[in-house]
């Protein structure tokens, strides 16, 4: 600056990349002032329609979608788009990016109409100017993908990402990391579906080229780690699951730092996982500690942490502490609120978890209350077939259930398995819990051919999915069992109830409380066997 002077173009490039520096590091107050510094004296010194503001604007709109404040980086991006549409002819490959960028701000909104349109104007100019075999192309595809992913349909979504993975494996190779980008998103689609076997294959696969192209210390190997450990989670495989979002951590802390958001992300991942096997206090361990560096990083108005408060109260949820719980997720709905608005899909998640304590506190009106909100709101702003819809009627039709009104409950769980049989394969595991739904339902109501029918789908599919000797199996054969001894046929009650028995025996152990009760419904049913026979004697 001594030798050029403040006001030189060559100045305003030199804060240009000490902004980036400080963006990199997740330090965007400091990389605002540098950007800010460079825009102004580019508009001394060149004007405001000269192709230097690119940068600017680009780099501004994306500092400003970092920390989640959409509308700054809409306009900032826009100021780019409007620029480039005004002095570089209508097809330039700079006004695809533009609207690119413009198309992932609608995406992390949840604005996935507009996201959509935005990135298929970049995709057209894409295909008319570098052709249907370049990287960028492919790029476009990748993220029209990731939108109809969000959008629940996911059979164009694969459409799409294996578009892209075609013209990567033609252009890039096999082993290129982009190539390996293809294979990670098309194995989170398979996971997402519950074809939880091709998502390991096509996971293994990115990790394997990533490993080879760019080294164990990467962030995407971090992103392949994440991704094989929701496959496993999914699975109830608890320890392989930990096994690789523990990698993923070290891979993150050593190449990102521990204050960096992809670094939270995976102690939350963990927690999950903790929460699921509920081991509570660890998995309160691990949210903490995203929760500590989202406030560090986002501070206290960002969606992300929003989730963090969500994650929290869940587990206070699980804890039964629902007086905690309903503070934490009226925390992450506040936040909500006033981040993203009321009719936004984040928003709907925090009205269905306080719909959710209230349930569990017996309070089914306040519990209807935020359930019908969440619904409302899901119906609103996701497709009519989205899985969050399904889960949103399950769980008011659950409210239904405990106040005795079967009607509003059987006509809830009917919504929810239209949508899963649907937009999931028929054998995942969420069909099968509206199939006991509605198989308990039957037998409250005392039609048990009904009942049976329904609960011998659900164990169906889980001896598929989950194998013989998972407990969700052999609740299954509880209920089988229970609805035989309501219809009096006890030897038919009885060798669903020594299933279900020596299941729990040996996933569980002698002393769960599970166990117990099995072992309770037999000897209930062994007693009225033998009070049967005493009465025909």
């Amino acid at each position: 600056m001594k030798v050029l002077g403040p006001d030189q173009p060559s100045t305003a490039t030199s804060y240009n990349n000490i902004g980036a520096v400080y963006d990199a590091k997740g330090d965007y107050e400091n990389a605002l002032v540098q950007y800010r510094k460079a825009s102004e004296i580019l508009l001394k010194t060149l004007g405001p329609d000269h192709l230097g503001f690119f940068i600017c604007y680009n780099n501004i709109g994306g500092l400003y979608r970092a920390k989640g404040d959409y509308e700054n980086a809409l306009f900032e991006y826009r100021k780019c788009l409007d620029l480039q549409l005004k002095v570089l002819a209508p097809n330039h490959l700079d006004t695809a990016i533009s609207y690119n960028n413009i198309g992932a701000v609608y995406y992390d909104k949840s604005d996935y109409e507009n996201a959509l349109g935005e990135f298929r104007k970049a995709l057209e100019i894409r295909l008319k100017v570098s052709g249907p075999n370049h990287p960028d192309t492919a790029t476009s595809y990748n993220y029209i993908g990731r939108v109809y992913c969000e959008k629940n349909d996911n059979e164009n979504a694969l459409v799409e990402h294996r578009k892209a993975l075609e013209i990567r494996l033609k252009v890039l190779g096999p082993d290129h990391p982009k190539t390996g980008e293809s294979h990670n998103n098309i194995g989170s689609l398979y996971y997402k579906k519950g074809d939880y076997e091709n998502a390991l294959v096509e996971l293994c696969k990115a990790l394997e080229i990533q490993l080879k192209e760019l080294g164990p210390d990467h962030s995407d190997i971090a992103i392949s780690y994440n991704y094989l450990g929701l496959v496993y989670q999914a699975n109830s495989d608890y320890e392989n699951a930990l096994g690789e979002y523990r990698k993923a951590l070290e891979v993150r802390l050593k190449v990102l730092g521990p204050d960096h958001s992809d670094t939270a992300i995976s102690y939350n991942n963990i927690g999950g996982v903790y929460s699921a096997k509920g081991d509570y206090e660890n998995a309160l361990v691990e949210y903490c500690k995203c929760l500590e560096i989202e406030l560090k990083v986002h501070g206290p108005d960002h969606p992300s942490t929003a989730i963090s408060y969500n994650n929290i109260g869940s587990v206070y949820y699980e804890k039964g502490d629902y007086n905690k719980a309903l503070v934490e997720h009226r925390k992450a709905l506040e936040i909500h609120l006033k981040t993203l608005g009321n009719d936004h899909s984040d928003t709907a998640t925090s009205y269905h978890n306080i719909g959710g304590v209230h349930s569990a506190k017996g309070d089914y009106e306040n519990a209807l209350v935020g359930y019908c909100k969440a619904l409302e709101i899901r119906l609103k702003v996701l497709e009519p077939d989205h899985s969050d819809t399904a889960i949103s009627y399950n769980n008011r039709g659950l409210v239904y259930d405990a106040k005795g009104d079967y009607e509003n409950a059987l006509s809830d769980y009917r919504n929810a398995l239209k949508i899963q049989l649907k937009v999931l394969r028929p054998n995942h595991p969420d069909t099968a819990i509206s199939y006991n739904n509605i198989g308990s339902d039957y037998y409250k109501k005392g039609d048990y051919e009904n009942a049976l029918v329904e609960h011998r789908k659900c164990l169906k599919i889980r001896l598929k999915l989950l194998g013989p000797n998972h407990p969700d199996t052999a609740t299954s054969y509880s209920n089988i069992g229970t609805v035989y001894d309501a219809k009096g046929d006890y030897e038919n009650a009885l060798a669903e109830h020594h299933k279900c028995v020596q299941i729990r025996l040996k996933a569980l152990g002698p002393d769960h409380p599970d166990t117990a009760r099995s072992c309770n419904n037999i000897g209930k049913v062994i007693m009225r066997m033998l009070s049967l026979n005493s009465a025909s004697v």
